[in-house]
């Protein structure tokens, strides 16, 4: 079967779904004289308009953990560009514009590349039917774009390529309505080609803290991470990019025609073309300014006029305002904050005041951050300006009720600035009948950084804990997703315990990205060895719980995190272990869970295989998908589930139950079999291995409500989650 002239056209940089009916369809061509209360007509072969239904499922075939990982890491690689930009012009009254561009070029130069990339595959399968491609084809462009897991524009490029072959798998197996008409594959890259752009747009716009305040909604994944913000409804502006990415691709490929799919373009191109300023540098100058003003204020005189002037700053840089703000009004919380705050600090500002109020910083801690030549008067101002800060922040995330009552709020600002106090200023100045007050939770000061540059991002404690770390504690400490600290340590190459280490600790304040504390810390420092300091993770690793903190929604912005120094290994976070990809379209769906294994567990299974000890190989698998994996993949199926619309609340839970029972006994089953196969992958050069499973089930019931069918096994060296 061939293509018409039109059919071709409409394919190129088009809809993929609809014909226009011709001339001799139309009701006048026939001599109705009846007149149709619709719009539009579909045609005897013609297909109809996807709808939102076509648009959810294929974003759950262009769902993939690998490019969302890939963008996370592009924010913090821009992030920490941007500030390390700032501090090569600490006196600069243009470092912002300086920073700014050099970090704008960077993403201009990375979209060129991919853009070039995406180009070459375009004119590659300008016409190549999409069910002639293969599965070998497929992982052959793939390993020849991005051939480097390690490199960042390769995980991009690749995690985009995997996009286009998905769309690609779909057309040809039917699973999205509106798709089921075989065309060229070239169209799937040129519509990926007009989205790259403003991907990387909002890529940078979010690096700098510059998003409008619809896309800085708390919803999305790297706020998420960092504990910055409660999302107080889900609403599509605060999904995270790469879902709004699948979102735009998905609708951009089932656009009725060329006019739609311009339209759609066009209003893409509106949402990314505004220059929005970003609050956060707006809040930098703020807090510098106040900071001046509190250590030259007449002691003993409210600053209330100075409060109200920094209070707007801080409002405007949070990710969200709660209801109850917008209720009384931005202008009357401001007015009632100032005067309250302005009232409880007055007998702490001034220059005496503010000496009493800076840390009692240890020589050492004073060489360590590099404060030897700051005044001591600002130290302690600039704590008294942290305390404000967050005393708003919490007051602000307050729910409606708490402003409802005149009474109640003053308390609730009264508690608010008690328990800022007791993060930031010294222990030997509070009450100790404070909430939360312990003379053993100082950290020393906790120093808004970096100290280069008035773009301060985020908060050091001047201390550092030598320590000493048995397995069992690694073994315990809080770490996102399947991956223990004792994993991390024995990646990095341990193999003696305990473990002699040096834990710094940092607080995220509004606006803080991983990439931030990166660079902050330095060229050796990487976003990935940056970990939140839980309650449990400070009693395991330092004896201290009260230096923990937790982040719960509606509760402190204040977050904590830790990094563990190692001499001579490098201690950082890997991918997951397990990755899952669901086809929940089609007939048959299909549960594909991959089992990544690194390059030092695939160093083991190849010696004990070399052995003949299959045992061993078994039992090591069923260590590696233990408690932690299964709450993982119970996390991730909930959600695929939920975007597919299959099933109950609880179906995740039960599912992934299911799948991992039946990935051990599958591969005890096949193991003597894949034996061959199992070893030589290990010793390929390619680094580690993945094991794919693959879960048939009968039809969509039995996805929501029935058990997977047995799983058929697949062995390759390197990293996948196709």
């Amino acid at each position: 079967m061939s293509m018409t002239d039109t059919e071709a056209r409409l394919f190129t940089g088009g809809g993929l779904a609809w014909r226009e009916p011709a001339a001799t369809e139309s009701p006048a061509a026939t001599g109705s004289a009846l007149v149709s209360p619709f719009a539009g007509g579909f045609s005897g072969t013609a297909e109809y308009d996807a709808g939102p239904s076509a648009t959810e499922a294929l974003m759950n075939e262009l769902e993939d953990e690998g490019f969302r990982e890939a963008v996370e890491s592009l924010v913090d690689e821009v992030a920490g560009r941007h500030l390390m930009a700032a501090e090569r012009w600490p006196d600069d009254q243009q470092s912002e514009a300086v920073a700014e561009a050099e970090a704008t070029s960077f993403v201009e130069g990375l979209a060129d590349s991919v853009d070039r990339g995406l180009s070459e595959l375009e004119l590659r399968y300008e016409n190549r039917r999409i069910d002639s491609l293969t599965a070998d084809e497929i992982d052959s462009v793939l390993g020849e774009y991005a051939r480097d897991p390690d490199s960042l524009s390769e995980q991009l490029f690749g995690g985009l390529v995997k996009k286009a072959f998905n769309v690609a798998k779909s057309v040809a197996k039917g699973a999205v309505a509106g798709l089921s008409r075989l065309v060229p594959l070239g169209p799937v890259f040129g519509v990926l080609r007009k989205l790259v752009r403003p991907l990387l747009k909002r890529v940078l716009d979010k690096a700098i803290n510059r998003l409008p305040p619809a896309l800085r909604a708390p919803a999305t994944q790297l706020a998420a991470k960092l504990g910055l913000s409660e999302a107080e409804e889900p609403t599509e502006a605060g999904q995270d990019l790469t879902e709004e990415f699948d979102r735009q691709y998905a609708e951009l490929l089932l656009a009725p025609s060329e006019a739609d799919q311009a339209e759609l373009l066009l209003e893409l191109e509106q949402d990314t073309s505004g220059r929005a300023e970003s609050p956060i540098t707006t809040l930098d100058q703020a807090r510098e300014v106040l900071t001046h003003q509190l250590a030259e204020a007449e002691p003993g005189r409210p600053p209330t006029e100075q409060l109200e002037q920094f209070i707007p700053a801080v409002m405007a840089a949070m990710p969200l305002i709660r209801t109850g703000v917008r209720i009384i009004g931005r202008a009357r919380i401001k007015n009632f904050l100032a005067s309250q705050l302005a009232n409880l600090i007055q007998g702490y500002i001034g220059p005496q005041a503010a000496r009493a109020l800076a840390p009692q910083v240890a020589d050492t801690g004073l060489r360590l951050l590099s404060l030897e030549g700051e005044s001591p008067e600002l130290l302690g101002a600039e704590a008294l300006v942290s305390t404000l800060e967050e005393a708003v922040t919490r007051v602000v995330g307050l729910p409606p009720e708490a402003f409802e009552e005149p009474l109640r709020l003053e308390a609730e600002v009264q508690e608010a600035l008690a328990s800022a106090a007791v993060h930031h200023l010294p222990a030997e100045l509070l009450r100790d009948d404070l909430a939360g007050y312990d003379t053993e939770a100082g950290t020393g000061p906790w120093i808004t950084m970096p100290r280069r540059t008035r773009h301060r991002r985020y908060r050091r404690s001047a201390r550092r804990y030598d320590v000493q770390i048995t397995r069992p504690q690694a073994s315990g400490v809080e770490l996102p997703g399947p991956e223990t600290l004792e994993d991390r340590l024995l990646e990095a190459g341990v193999s003696a315990w305990p473990v002699s280490a040096e834990v710094e600790l940092f607080e995220a304040m509004v606006g803080t990205q991983a990439g931030h504390l990166a660079a902050g810390e330095g060229a050796d420092a990487s976003p990935a060895e940056f970990e939140e300091l839980s309650p449990v993770n400070a009693a395991l690793l330092l004896g201290r719980p009260a230096l923990g903190t937790r982040y719960v929604p509606g509760g402190p912005v204040t977050r904590r995190f830790f990094r563990l120094v190692v001499p001579g290994r490098k201690v950082v976070r890997r991918r997951h272990r397990v990755y899952l990809r669901l086809r929940a379209q089609g007939p048959q769906p299909e549960l594909r869970v991959h089992v990544r294994i690194g390059e030092r567990l695939a160093g083991q299974i190849a010696t004990m295989l070399s052995r003949n000890n299959q045992t061993e190989v078994v039992a090591l698998f069923g260590r590696l998908l233990g408690p932690r994996v299964q709450e993982h993949v119970a996390s991730r199926l909930t959600a695929l589930l939920s975007r597919a619309k299959s099933g109950s609340a609880t179906r995740g839970r039960e599912l992934a139950g299911q799948v991992l029972e039946q990935v051990k006994t599958q591969l005890a089953k096949e193991l003597a079999t894949s034996q061959e196969a199992l070893s030589a992958a290990a010793k390929d050069p390619k680094p580690g291995l993945t094991l794919t499973f693959a879960f048939p089930f009968a039809d969509t019931a039995a996805l929501a409500t029935g058990e997977p069918g047995a799983p058929s096994l697949t062995i390759r060296p390197g990293a996948h989650n196709d």
